[in-house]
């Protein structure tokens, strides 16, 4: 049977200081939707930022989750 080694003493890395990033982002999102929201016309800026948001959102979520899949969300055998 083939295990990954796992070393006890590895230094964890301290998440808390990443933190700025996501706000910075997320606020830097927020003020692309208001400037196209300022703009009022529909065009493909705004799909752009819908696929920027999603991903966002998407590394955000992964980022928090430690990627990992709540046990509430997972198939019963």
């Amino acid at each position: 049977m083939k295990q990954i080694e796992h070393n006890p003493n590895e230094p964890k890395i301290d998440r808390s200081s990443f933190k700025w990033i996501w706000v910075a982002l997320w606020v830097f999102v927020v003020l692309l939707w208001l400037d196209q929201i300022r703009q009022g016309d529909f065009d493909w800026g705004q799909i752009a930022l819908g696929f920027i948001t999603a991903f966002v959102l998407t590394a955000w979520a992964i980022d928090i989750s430690g990627n990992k899949i709540p046990e509430n969300w997972r198939k019963k055998n």
